[in-house]
């Protein structure tokens, strides 16, 4: 393993242990913490191993994921999607009163213990901005708000999770109508994309409803 690779293990495990008090658990590449019985929480690590300065770079990005959508749209993509599918995300650093991208760094030459300080600046980010973020916006009805206005999403994941959210707050109509007029905006395309929803509207569409 190399130097930046052992420095960016590192990192996330004095992450992990920084957090464990708040009940964030280190999973496959993530910190997970669960909200309520529907929602769960993700940090995620956005390394930039290769900047000019030989510097490591950690954007923290926090995701909101919603486990009756995660599961119907890895039913209606027929496992297309990959857990964890997050409905809402943010960078860290624009949920700060900054509210502009941020950068925590990390010097590979530095001593362990300037990694730990790092770290626990960015674990007391999670902490006063990240948490917040997470429990704020973990409700069907919030999430709904959110795709619609292309808040912490954007347009193309609200295409598949926008439609199955409406089903799951009771609005049959205005969830197949969603997706009728996503149909007609890729009408005259046939890439990979195209194709995919296509897909993802037939199966949604005959009323299939995911697990």
């Amino acid at each position: 393993m190399g130097e930046k690779e052992t420095v960016k293990k590192r990192v996330v495990e004095y992450l992990s242990a920084e957090l464990d008090s708040s009940d964030f658990r280190l999973g496959k590449g993530n910190l997970t913490v669960q909200l309520d019985s529907e929602f769960t929480g993700h940090v995620g690590f956005n390394f930039a191993l290769h900047r000019t300065d030989g510097l490591i770079g950690l954007n923290p990005i926090m995701n909101i994921v919603c486990r009756q959508i995660e599961d119907a749209l890895i039913d209606l993509t027929e496992g297309a999607e990959r857990r964890p599918v997050p409905s809402l995300t943010s960078a860290l650093g624009y949920l700060t009163p900054e509210h502009r991208f941020l950068e925590w760094l990390f010097d590979p030459k530095a001593s362990p213990a300037d990694h730990v300080q790092e770290s626990k600046r960015i674990a007391k980010g999670i902490t006063l901005y990240g948490v917040p973020f997470l429990r704020e916006y973990a409700t069907l009805e919030t999430v709904v708000t959110c795709l619609e206005q292309s808040k912490f999403s954007f347009v193309e994941r609200a295409n598949y999770h926008l439609p199955v959210a409406y089903r799951l707050v009771g609005e049959e109509q205005k969830a197949k109508a969603f997706v009728q007029r996503r149909l007609v905006d890729f009408n005259n395309r046939t890439d990979l994309a195209a194709n995919q929803y296509r897909q993802f509207a037939e199966k949604f569409l005959s009323g299939n409803r995911g697990t």
